[in-house]
């Protein structure tokens, strides 16, 4: 677009970036529950309150990783995706 002389429209770019970046947070936020959990597995077994206190701590990790790295999900699409 550059090249052909045409001014490209900034918003679609920040909002493509935008979008590339959150699916990427969701991403990372869903590896770090995942690893959590299966490193919970070779703890096995364990009692019902020690699996839901480690899930409660993974979720707010993984939660904190994403907003990190969140840009412009102002109506927590990705949020929600990664819950």
């Amino acid at each position: 677009m550059i090249a052909s002389g045409k001014v490209p429209f900034l918003e679609n770019a920040v909002i493509a970036l935008a979008m590339i970046e959150n699916e990427a947070a969701v991403k990372e936020g869903l590896e770090v529950y995942q690893n959590g959990m299966e490193k919970l597995k070779n703890s096995f077994p364990l009692e019902l309150k020690d699996v839901s206190s480690e899930h409660q701590c993974l979720s707010r990790t993984a939660t904190e990783v994403l907003m990190k790295r969140s840009f412009k999900d102002r109506e927590g699409t990705y949020l929600k995706s990664l819950e």
